[in-house]
């Protein structure tokens, strides 16, 4: 009969238990992956004197570096795609007065550059400087003249007129077919391409529309190491570039809403054996709603390069504050037929991607998406779209929220995480699909 007052174990026993127990415990602690850290960012923001929000993102990694990226964003309610494509590629031409160059060749031996981008709901300009003393004063210099006093002459306008763009003809087919004019019924045809708009705009169009882009300044996002000096050049030149800019109160209404219904669009003038789709998306709430979106993409890009007809396949987000959207193309071999409309929505089935339906895949992806992040983040270059284009001006994921929170979104992830946001972000009856065919 078992004798409840005798030890189960004898002292020495008990004793050897404990160690084993310490050890295995300290054996499984060492194997286990550790926990990617991410590095910390220090945010700072204030005003310029003309009231226009400013945001600084910075790290220890990049103490002592020298390069500076600045991002001017707009809002201005012209959702004419042409008019903003010629004043955003004019503004890069040659802008300055009584010289000809580019306006990169004018900051190139000053190791500076500028660029543009553009969605539905907002335009950019992007700049990258030496922040380095005897750099950085003739960049400001070049910078204040080039943003407040640019001129839109008639050879940069010419040039313009004349660029083919198939890629962005396409992209604005998508875009009108994903959404329409708030009192468009989803069965009216759009009432013109991108050549008909092309050919509408007109110089002065351009020069009244960078004049409307200074009063819908929306942030200024600044991102790099800078000392206090640096910091105090830049802070003046902002406050002289922008004296005239303004910040609007208020955000004005989307004239166009999401087409709520699927359709299989008319050819483009495009690549043979070329589709592409768009789906809108709802707005992003949270760090972990972005992790969703890049685990998707990734998992869609590889399922359609392992179809037998996939060349290649390219996906793109644009998260725009309001209404933002996905699209990705897919070239296929001249010899395939085109997948019907049902076949290539399958695809991308929030429902039944191998990420979403099984554990082992999910955890293979977003092992390989930490790794490449933890890479990623430490780029200044990489911060600068984040906080531009991911948290974008008026969006409810701010580049603060961003920052301070990205590293415990990503130690707490999970797959009912990714689930959950899937459902939320995918406006599925939304789905639209351009086919070229042999």
């Amino acid at each position: 009969m078992f004798n409840s007052q005798k030890p189960l174990f004898s002292k020495p026993v008990l004793a050897g238990i404990m160690i084993f127990s310490t050890l295995a415990i300290w054996a499984l602690n060492s194997t286990a992956p550790k926990p990617i850290s991410y590095p910390k960012m220090t945010i700072e923001t204030w005003q310029t004197d003309s009231g226009i929000p400013v945001v600084w993102l910075t790290q220890d990694d990049w103490k002592g570096s020298n390069k500076l990226n600045i991002s001017l964003s707009f809002n201005a309610p012209e959702h004419n795609l042409a008019l903003t494509d010629a004043t955003l590629s004019m503004m890069l031409d040659d802008p300055l007065p009584l010289i000809s160059s580019t306006i990169n060749q004018r900051l190139s031996p000053l190791t500076a550059s500028v660029s543009s981008g553009y969605n539905h709901e907002g335009q950019t300009l992007y700049i990258t400087a030496n922040s380095t003393a005897s750099f950085l004063k003739p960049t400001l210099d070049i910078l204040t003249q080039w943003l407040t006093q640019p001129i839109f002459k008639a050879r940069s306008f010419y040039r313009w007129q004349n660029i083919k763009d198939p890629d962005l003809s396409a992209l604005f087919t998508m875009q009108q077919a994903l959404f329409i004019p708030v009192n468009q019924s989803p069965e009216t045809p759009s009432e013109k391409n991108y050549a008909q708009l092309k050919m509408q705009v007109t110089q002065e169009q351009v020069a009244d529309y960078y004049q409307q882009l200074t009063q819908h300044v929306s942030r200024i996002t600044l991102v790099g190491d800078m000392s206090q000096a640096t910091k105090q050049a830049v802070t003046a030149s902002l406050n002289h570039i922008t004296e005239h800019f303004r910040h609007p109160p208020s955000l004005s209404p989307l004239p166009f809403k999401v087409n709520p219904h699927s359709h299989l669009l008319s050819k483009e003038e495009a690549q043979q054996g070329l589709t592409q789709q768009g789906i809108a998306l709802r707005p992003l709430r949270s760090v972990q709603d972005w992790i969703s979106l890049q685990l998707w993409g990734a998992n869609v890009i590889d399922t359609l390069n392992k179809q037998s007809t996939t060349q290649y396949a390219q996906l793109n987000f644009i998260l725009s504050p309001r209404l933002p959207w996905a699209w990705w193309r897919v070239q296929h071999s001249q010899e395939s037929k085109p997948l019907p409309l049902a076949s290539m929505k399958d695809t991308i089935n929030t429902d039944t991607l191998p990420s979403v339906t099984e554990n082992k895949h999910f955890k293979t992806l977003f092992t390989s998406f930490q790794q490449q992040l933890n890479k990623q983040s430490h780029s200044p270059d990489w911060w600068i779209k984040m906080a531009t284009e991911v948290t974008p001006p008026n969006s409810a994921l701010t580049p603060s929220d961003f920052a301070k929170h990205y590293q415990n979104a990503i130690d707490t992830f999970t797959q009912k995480n990714y689930q959950a946001a899937l459902k939320y972000l995918f406006i599925t009856s939304s789905y639209q699909e351009n086919q070229v065919t042999p």
